[in-house]
């Protein structure tokens, strides 16, 4: 086989798993975190962890996670959309709670 063959082969093969599709549900996640008041079914992407979060009426993550997690506040990264309901938050800014 000639290397400019080869070349185009190795290509072909290298394009061909950068098209690769994953179709992934919340329907059927990886993984599902049940807790007080609460739901997060998860789907992981690669590297990446997306998850949807279902909570009830008069759910605190101060009161319903924090416990549990042994913290007084969420330490995670959120980038989140709220489909339906509302949703209030409070963080922490150089020590205030905003």
């Amino acid at each position: 086989m000639s290397r400019c063959r080869a070349d185009s082969l190795l290509l072909q093969k290298k394009e061909k798993s950068m098209l690769e599709v994953i179709l992934k549900r919340f329907e059927q996640p990886d993984e599902i975190r049940t807790f007080e008041k609460g739901r997060f079914e998860l789907v992981r992407l690669g590297g990446m962890t997306i998850g949807r979060a279902t909570y009830e009426p008069g759910w605190k993550w101060s009161e319903h996670v924090g416990p549990a997690a042994g913290a007084k506040r969420c330490a995670v990264e959120h980038v989140g959309m709220v489909v339906s309901g509302a949703r209030r938050r409070r963080w922490m800014t150089a020590g205030c709670l905003k």
